[in-house]
């Protein structure tokens, strides 16, 4: 499963791909041995995995996205991304426990989406945003 955010309406929204399966439980792969993916869907919560039509929809959106990272002595290390509110939460209690001190990188409605999607992706490039 991949996410990427997509922005609209002056908000940012998690949005999840899924790799097609086959009866097997086997990626589906197209011509050039690439995973096919479903189609895109808003990150959800199926409610009684027995019924795959009772499923709510929890809205991954926000109008900021919060990263959390730590630099560590050989490398960046990125935590996890999400709702900035929430991330100004994680942190907080993360650092209570933890020696590895965790910061947090906020990507407001001013940051293209290509950018964002980058930044979760690739942990070079987010560096080298904030630095």
């Amino acid at each position: 499963m991949a996410e990427t955010y997509k922005q609209e309406g002056g908000q940012f929204h998690l949005w999840v791909h899924h790799t097609k399966l086959d009866e097997a439980g086997k990626p589906v792969l197209d011509k050039k041995g690439n995973p096919i993916r479903e189609e895109e869907q808003r990150l959800s919560e199926t409610l009684d995995p027995s019924d795959p039509n009772r499923e709510r929809i929890i809205y991954h959106s926000s109008t900021e996205v919060g990263v959390a990272y730590c630099q560590l002595p050989d490398r960046l290390h990125v935590f996890t991304h999400g709702i900035a509110e929430g991330m100004r939460k994680w942190v907080e209690v993360h650092n209570s426990h933890s020696p590895h001190k965790a910061s947090l990188k906020i990507f407001d409605q001013r940051t293209s989406v290509d950018v964002l999607n980058r930044a979760i992706r690739d942990s070079e490039f987010f560096a080298s945003l904030i630095r």
